[in-house]
């Protein structure tokens, strides 16, 4: 009879300086109600949630990293010794906050604006802060109200106070069809 191995399993990741800066704090420490989530080689998720038991107290100047390790509950021993994963920590979240395609951001001396519709579907410059891209996306931090409509696509011929006839996204009619 062979023994199964299911005590946690212990991870150790290192994060870059970068991303640490993004954390409150600018550092992340056992306990603080992280969200720890391991990615399969698969690209799926492991369902079960980590738990940081360890954050060194300094910077790697070498590698401009924070060493950490985490405790992941291994029941069905999908986990294995020297197994390759990705790890993904979420230590907040924003609110209020919109991702909007990058195509629809525009930049220029004043900073990043975009064009929503006014109730008459005409189209308005807004002047927006933005945080960082996801995926093809920006993080639009403010400047955006919920429920306003942006415009996402034939932007080239557009201008501030031309109606505009709205057609809904290929994902929201995808949707509405289904």
């Amino acid at each position: 009879m062979s023994a199964v191995h299911r005590s946690p399993e212990r991870l150790f990741a290192e994060a870059h300086e970068s991303d640490l800066a993004k954390v409150a704090g600018g550092k992340l420490t056992p306990g603080a109600g992280q969200d720890i989530r391991l990615i399969l080689p698969d690209e799926s998720v492991y369902p079960l949630k980590g738990r940081l038991n360890f954050a060194a107290t300094q910077i790697d100047s070498r590698l401009a990293t924070q060493e950490l390790r985490a405790e992941f509950d291994n029941p069905k021993v999908r986990l294995l010794p020297g197994q390759f994963v990705r790890v993904r920590i979420t230590a907040g979240e924003y609110r209020n906050a919109f991702l909007v395609p990058q195509t629809a951001v525009f930049q220029n001396e004043k900073g990043h604006f975009l064009f929503v519709l006014d109730g008459e579907s005409k189209a308005a410059i807004r002047q927006v802060q933005t945080g960082e891209w996801s995926g093809q996306n920006w993080l639009v931090l403010a400047g955006i109200n919920p429920g306003e409509r942006v415009v996402i696509d034939n932007l080239l011929k557009l201008r501030a106070g031309v109606p505009v006839n709205p057609q809904p996204d290929d994902a929201a009619s995808a949707a509405k069809s289904k």
